[in-house]
């Protein structure tokens, strides 16, 4: 198999495979995102492959979009991509760090942009900081220039696996439907396992299984019913808003959209499943984790509770603010107060065999300094980062805009496999 850098500024992209019969225009586009984990991507991969040889046949691209800092992730990467483009019904890009260096090329030369709006919304990809919210916008952009009529976009995580079951139909053809059919429509799959759970989350569900204790305080259902794991929606609502740059940035996205008359639902009939993964309980993570939490619990409880013309006024009181952080502090002492109570009651021979999974009074420590660390932030300081995020859409639908009006001059950038 031969693969080839295609020129970024040819005039008209060419989108065609064995067995979607060619076209210059693809009607959709499925994003992988991936970093430094081709050991999940290759079933995520094989999954996206198996739904789409029941897709209906229409020119759809696949890229698989590599964050990847391990030089051998990014090379593994990219023959996990030609593996699976040999059974595609689709065309199969890998878009990684060389083919973004020419995108933003493409659109400083063609729409004058300069670095500070790229590193405003994203960053590089390979970068060592974490910054998924920035990856899911440059994706966005990305489908802007790809997309030059109104059609989809589906976002997929490198640790989910499209369950096929006995389905004859395609799971991503029938996300793609319900978003044309419904422009305002955010969707996605149910899901099995723990996409959106938090490193606090983790522990405490470890400790209930092995302890056996089940009266934790974690809420019984998740807070959307769709993760950014598995996305499909309009690309008109990619021009809405970008993706904050903090932890739960899928979530605060989709509430944020709702804000804006958008419905957000999983189709019932498509299912998928999150690659379990050991996460490293680390204090600056689960730092990092409760802010955004924060930030989102705010959000959310506004849009759903409030009128739509008093939200933008909630989210601009202190007062509130407060009573989101105070609430947040509450919520954490009842995780320490469960942790502590189970620490008491299980025997030594249950604390041992507890240990080998989880340490149990690691956990604490950690929940206690988070615990301390979120009592201690300021309320303003997070309502001055969620009212800039905010006034940032302007210039991100200005870029937005200018993207998918540069579209019939981009050549989708990347290794063709």
């Amino acid at each position: 198999m031969t693969s080839h850098r295609s020129s970024i500024f040819s005039s008209r992209p060419k989108f065609h495979s064995r067995r979607s019969g060619g076209s210059d225009d693809p009607a959709g586009i499925v994003l992988c995102l991936t970093r430094d984990r081709p050991q999940t991507l290759i079933h995520a991969l094989n999954a996206v492959s198996a739904d789409l040889k029941k897709a209906k046949l229409y020119s759809r691209a696949l890229i698989v979009l590599d964050d990847s800092v391990n030089a051998q992730s990014r090379l593994r990467n990219l023959q996990i991509a030609q593996h699976v483009a040999e059974a595609s019904n689709c065309v199969c890009r890998y878009h990684g760090p060389a083919e973004q260096r020419n995108l933003m090329a493409f659109l400083a030369a063609r729409c004058g942009f300069d670095q500070g709006i790229f590193n405003l919304f994203f960053r590089r990809l390979g970068g060592l900081r974490w910054d998924l919210g920035g990856v899911r916008t440059y994706a966005m952009i990305l489908g802007n220039l790809v997309l030059k009529r109104p059609a989809t976009i589906v976002m997929l995580d490198d640790d989910i696996v499209i369950r096929s079951h006995a389905r004859s139909t395609s799971a991503i053809s029938e996300l793609e439907q319900a978003v044309l059919t419904n422009p305002l429509l955010l969707t996605g799959g149910v899901m099995k396992g723990s996409p959106d759970e938090s490193s606090i989350e983790t522990g405490i569900r470890l400790i209930s299984h092995f302890s056996g204790f089940t009266d934790h305080p974690l809420p019984s259902k998740t807070a959307m019913p769709v993760s950014g794991g598995l996305l499909a929606f309009h690309n008109k609502a990619s021009r809405l808003f970008p993706f904050p740059r903090w932890y739960n940035e899928d979530w605060t996205w989709l509430a944020q959209c709702r804000t804006r008359g958008y419905a957000i639902r999983a189709s019932p009939r498509v299912v998928a499943e999150q690659i379990p993964a050991q996460k490293e309980l680390r204090l600056v993570n689960l730092k990092r984790e409760q802010e955004g939490e924060l930030i989102f619990e705010a959000l959310n409880w506004a849009s759903e509770h409030y009128r739509p013309t008093y939200v933008p006024r909630a989210l601009k009181s202190r007062v509130y603010w407060e009573d989101v952080a105070r609430e947040e502090v509450i919520y954490l002492d009842r995780i320490i107060n469960f942790v502590s109570g189970a620490r008491i009651q299980l025997s030594p021979p249950k604390l041992k065999l507890l240990k080998r999974a989880v340490d149990i009074q690691l956990i604490l420590q950690l929940l206690r300094r988070t615990r301390n660390h979120v009592a201690s932030i300021k309320p303003d300081a997070m309502m001055s980062r969620y009212v800039q995020y905010v006034a940032c859409a302007r210039r991100w639908r200005t870029l937005a805009k200018a993207a998918q009006n540069c579209a019939a001059h981009f050549n989708l950038s990347g290794t063709r496999v």
